[in-house]
């Protein structure tokens, strides 16, 4: 609307679907793909798997500054029917599952509206970073009684008061050393809420780094060696509700390694 300045606004309208444990399944966001390691299985039989449906509607605005940095602030509601929660570390678990096993349950609907700020750079050699700060009050609906008793024994931070508000910290940095030809990916996420406990890891993070390998390159291949760390579950935190990640009890680490190759 104001192209003098640079100013932009964006608008979104969605509605998306989410399977319950599909992120085993799903690209990482950074290109790095594994075949499934872990099982699954609903946390209460009886309910089965459900479908989680997210509404979404936002309203995006984006000022550049000077020198690549660019201030962002949004106003979102999330409409999120059957919300699932991740429970990694169950104690007594059936007999015959491995330590990868986790469970998925349905936690419930929650309406969410809030707003968020941030501040990013991009430079000229591609370095990029930013950190975002996201504020949101929850209403919640329709828990299953069966889920509350479960989740209460499990992990109280999952039992979720009729409202709730929600404070998170994203911080992330990627970019690419050109004299080593080293590539790197960092992202870091702390859950704010009042009250949480131990066992809900509040801080998130994944940690990226790949290597060119130019003395295995040969007929215009490239190949890199890449390491990855992370106890982040869901990579594209862009395709999921505010509550995905904050759902996700004692979550593991998972560290990966090995050579990509392209042709």
């Amino acid at each position: 609307p104001v192209p003098t300045l640079g100013l932009r606004v964006s608008g979104l309208a969605s509605r998306r679907y989410r399977a319950p444990g599909a992120e085993e399944f799903q690209d990482g966001a950074r290109g790095i793909w594994l075949p499934a390691g872990r099982s699954f299985s609903p946390l209460v039989g009886a309910l089965g798997f459900l479908a989680e449906r997210i509404d979404q509607f936002h309203l995006r605005v984006e000022q550049p500054l000077v020198d690549g940095l660019t201030v962002t602030g949004v106003v979102f509601r999330q409409l999120v029917e059957n919300q699932n929660a991740t429970v990694f570390g169950v104690p007594h678990q059936r007999p015959g599952r491995t330590t990868g096993h986790y469970f998925v349950t349905p936690t419930g609907d929650v309406d969410i509206r809030g707003w968020s700020t941030g501040i990013e750079r991009r430079t000229e050699t591609g370095l990029q970073a930013g950190v975002l700060y996201t504020e949101a009050d929850a209403r919640w609906t329709a828990t299953p009684a069966p889920v509350l008793a479960l989740l209460a024994a499990l992990s109280p931070a999952m039992v979720h008061p009729s409202q709730e508000r929600l404070r998170d910290v994203t911080a992330s940095a990627e970019g690419h050393v050109p004299w080593i030809d080293t590539g790197f990916a960092v992202l870091y996420r702390v859950d704010a809420r009042p009250g949480v406990v131990n066992n809900t890891t509040p801080a998130r993070f994944d940690v990226q780094l790949s290597q060119a390998l130019p003395f295995l390159s040969f007929n215009g291949s490239q190949w890199k060696a890449v390491v990855s760390v992370r106890n982040l579950v869901y990579t594209d935190l862009s395709d999921t509700s505010l509550y995905d990640e904050v759902s996700v009890v004692r979550p593991p680490k998972l560290v990966a390694g090995g050579v990509t190759v392209r042709f």
